[in-house]
């Protein structure tokens, strides 16, 4: 059941500002000719093709699922990021919004991770599992694959990661948990991955032996952010750092799809926006200046989650609303009504 966590005024400014755009982001962290490139398809979690799919939802209720899994990823993100067992217990899944298909292994085993720029770690359930949740493809047995391979404490892959730490045998252990209550622990290991028709090797990911979900399915998560271990920082040299993707309206039949080391057209690239690289941060911060309301620009001031500095805002793909500090949300929104009112 859906909780209810918005008035009815609430949630009508939330509907007004969650216009049905198509979104699409390109990233390049230095800009030469690509030397790979491939394009996997993004499902969004209210898909047909999704394991979350509930044909009995309603579009109003898949809305307000989203908005309530918004509310749960805000908090990752802001400074009141330590909650008690039983606040956690009441929030949604906040794992994220879009899956993608990828291979692990030799030869290939399908898993469905949530494609996220808010996380560093591939990660994925293994076999033998001490506790695993549910999920709708095979677990992923590193016994029966020829290129799996343990990493060891001594080895850079493991002390440049801060969710990890020395296991039995000098094994690479790593323990991340997540603001929704869900959690995954297990070995940090090497594996070949195929995307698409597109096969890499060695790659880092963890292989997690215990582990939990709030709303089971997905088989793990594809980290994309900035950091030493997500998938984007991996293929680096390969794909020249960038990468884009491509968001249609949720309740749309138009495909969804990631991109990585495809540079479109200059001419596609519109009115481009730098990030900010902000310390002991792997997210893609941008900075907001103002909002525009009916031709008014609404300046944004100072405030308690950073004002107008650089970097003041993060680009989340687990995140369907945007979020602003109080008294600005109460600004635009008063703009808007006075906009309706006036119609």
């Amino acid at each position: 059941m859906i909780k209810n966590m918005y008035s009815s005024a609430s949630l009508l400014s939330l509907l007004l500002l969650a216009l049905p755009l198509t979104t699409c982001m390109l990233v390049i962290s230095h800009a030469e000719n690509t030397k790979d490139s491939f394009t996997v398809e993004l499902i969004h979690r209210d898909s047909s093709k999704s394991p979350f799919y509930n044909p009995n939802l309603t579009p109003i209720e898949r809305f307000a699922a989203a908005v309530n899994r918004s509310l749960t990823r805000s908090l990752r993100f802001s400074r009141k990021e330590r909650l008690t067992s039983s606040m956690s217990t009441d929030l949604e899944d906040g794992m994220g919004e879009y899956i993608m298909k990828m291979g692990i292994g030799t030869p290939p085993v399908e898993v469905l991770g949530f494609a996220d720029t808010g996380s560093s770690l591939i990660w994925t359930e293994c076999k033998p599992c001490t506790k695993c949740f549910e999920q709708s493809n095979p677990l992923f047995d590193p016994r029966a694959s020829l290129t799996f391979r343990n990493v060891k404490c001594s080895w850079t892959q493991c002390s440049d990661l801060p969710i990890t730490s020395c296991g039995e045998g000098g094994t690479c252990v790593y323990s991340q948990g997540f603001v929704d209550g869900s959690y995954t622990k297990g070995n940090i290991a090497t594996e070949s991955i195929t995307i698409g028709a597109s096969r890499m090797l060695s790659l880092v990911f963890g292989c997690g032996y215990e582990n939990y979900i709030h709303a089971p399915g997905a088989s793990g998560v594809i980290g994309l952010d900035l950091g030493e271990a997500s998938l984007v920082s991996q293929l680096g040299a390969a794909i020249n750092g960038v990468f884009s993707y491509c968001l249609a309206p949720i309740f749309s039949n138009r495909r969804n799809s990631i991109n990585f080391g495809v540079v479109p057209s200059p001419a596609l690239y519109g009115i481009t926006t730098p990030f900010t690289k902000k310390p002991n941060s792997g997210h893609y911060h941008l900075t907001l200046e103002a909002i525009s309301v009916g031709g008014k620009r609404l300046e944004f001031p100072g405030s308690a989650y950073g004002g107008a500095n650089e970097g003041n805002m993060i680009i989340d793909t687990g995140t369907t609303m945007t979020f602003l500090p109080m008294d600005f949300y109460n600004r635009v929104r008063a703009e808007v009504e006075k906009i309706l009112c006036e119609m």
